[in-house]
Parts: structure tokens; C-alpha cells; sequence
């Protein structure tokens, strides 16, 4: 359970591996236990200055890990209303309390998860990818659904400043261009695609009527459906 979190948190916050498992209690706790927790941010030096959000089911799951699974791990065994208490009453910083621990009790780490669980998941897909791609797959997803759903000018510039303000880019423009530019080339592959598939289609069906004998070598284009130069040409370079 708490690796399916740890993955859910990746892909669904844009956020480092660094970040992701080295989120504490508190900085769940501090956003109100819903979909958002607090993190630190590169170059931070470990203060929260950055948040990061998830979905609502994410969320739950969060909570049955910390009751669940970690709770067996827990030096002191405690439930997250146990922490919830501790931190009411001044007890414990809840900062200082790993959300993620390992069966040993310790922090999770970067290098531990990446041995323990994403590489040998990736083995078994039979494929190569670091955690830092899910990052990418997260930011290439939102640019996406910027464009996709913004009418004008004026949403597509402001949907990339609350993404880049989200992500919390110092050289957000630079770096979003790069994104972009990703997607244009995406957007300019599909189109070759659908450029391809019609030329297939196109070429078949004159392969077969020539194959019926029921196309002239040459036959103007007209408003009738007759060929265009272009396909007189392609017949006559099939034949």
C-alpha cells in the first residue's frame, strides 16, 4: 500500500521523488488531511515552501496506509489520530514524523524506493524509466489539457502561470517552451498520421479499381468525382 501511494503521488503531483517521500505527517496534517500536503521545494533547504495536490482517492488511501501498514511499522504504533492529538497537544512536531516508512521503521528514501520497488517494477514491465518521468508525464499531461481547453489566448497564458507557480519554476517560461515545443511535435506527428492513413486508403482503392479495369489511364478532375492530376499521376505510376 504504501508504494500504490508513493506512485499515485508521483503521477498525480508533478512532484520529485525527494519530495514525495520525504513529505512528514504534518505536512498532510497542516493542509487539513483532503488532497493537498506540503513539501519542500529544491533548493528549499527542507522548509515547506511548496504544496503539493492529489486526488480525492489518493487521499483515502493515505489514510488506510497510515492506520494500516505503517501503523504496524511505527516506533510507537500510532494511528494517525494518535499524531493528530500528539500534535494538538504540543507533543511531538508532526514536521519531524515521516509519512513513509520502511518495514526497519526508518524514512523511506529516494534510493530505497527506486531499489525496493520502482526498478524491479520496471523489469518485470520490461521497461526503462526513472521516477522523474512520471514528473514529465505530469506537466506534458497539464499542458496538454491547457491548450485542449482553452479558447483564447488570454486562458492559455493563464493556465501556464498557474502551472508554472504550481510547479514552482524560477524559469518557468523557458522551461514550459520545451514542453510546448514536445507537443507541437506530438500534434504535427498525429496529423502526418492521419496524412498516411488517407494516402493508403486512397492508394488501395486505386490499386484495386486498377485491378477491375474500371479506371481510365487519364481522367481530368471534374465536379463529378473524377480524379484529380495528382491521383492520374499515381495511377499511372502504379500501372
Amino acid at each position: 500500500m504504501r508504494d500504490e501511494c508513493v506512485v499515485r503521488l508521483l503521477f498525480e503531483s508533478g512532484g520529485r521523488i525527494s519530495e514525495v517521500v520525504g513529505l512528514s505527517i504534518g505536512d498532510w496534517i497542516a493542509e487539513g488531511l483532503s488532497v493537498r500536503a506540503r513539501a519542500f521545494d529544491k533548493g528549499s533547504r527542507a522548509d515547506r515552501v511548496k504544496v503539493l495536490r492529489f486526488r480525492p482517492g489518493t487521499s483515502k488511501l493515505l489514510r488506510r496506509y497510515i492506520d494500516g501498514e505503517r501503523r504496524r511499522y511505527d516506533p510507537g504504533k500510532h494511528g494517525l489520530q494518535d499524531y493528530v492529538r500528539l500534535g494538538e497537544r504540543g507533543v511531538q512536531d508532526l514536521h519531524q514524523v515521516p509519512l513513509f516508512l520502511t518495514r526497519r521503521g526508518t524514512p523511506l528514501t529516494p534510493k530505497s524506493f527506486r531499489q525496493t520497488t520502482w526498478n524491479p517494477a520496471c523489469a518485470a514491465a520490461g521497461i526503462a524509466a526513472d521516477p522523474h518521468q512520471a514528473r514529465h508525464w505530469f506537466v506534458t499531461a497539464c499542458v496538454r489539457e491547457i491548450f485542449a481547453t482553452s479558447d483564447r489566448a488570454g486562458d492559455v497564458q493563464r493556465g501556464k502561470e498557474a502551472l508554472i507557480a504550481y510547479m514552482g519554476w524560477r524559469s518557468g517560461e523557458q522551461v514550459l517552451r520545451a514542453y510546448e515545443h514536445h507537443l507541437k511535435t506530438e500534434v504535427a506527428a498525429a496529423i502526418q498520421d492521419r496524412v498516411h492513413a488517407s494516402m493508403d486508403r486512397r492508394v488501395r482503392e486505386s490499386v484495386a479499381a486498377l485491378e477491375r479495369g474500371e479506371v481510365r489511364e487519364e481522367q481530368p478532375a471534374d465536379r463529378d468525382g473524377g480524379d484529380s492530376p495528382e491521383m492520374a499521376l499515381l495511377r499511372k505510376l502504379l500501372k
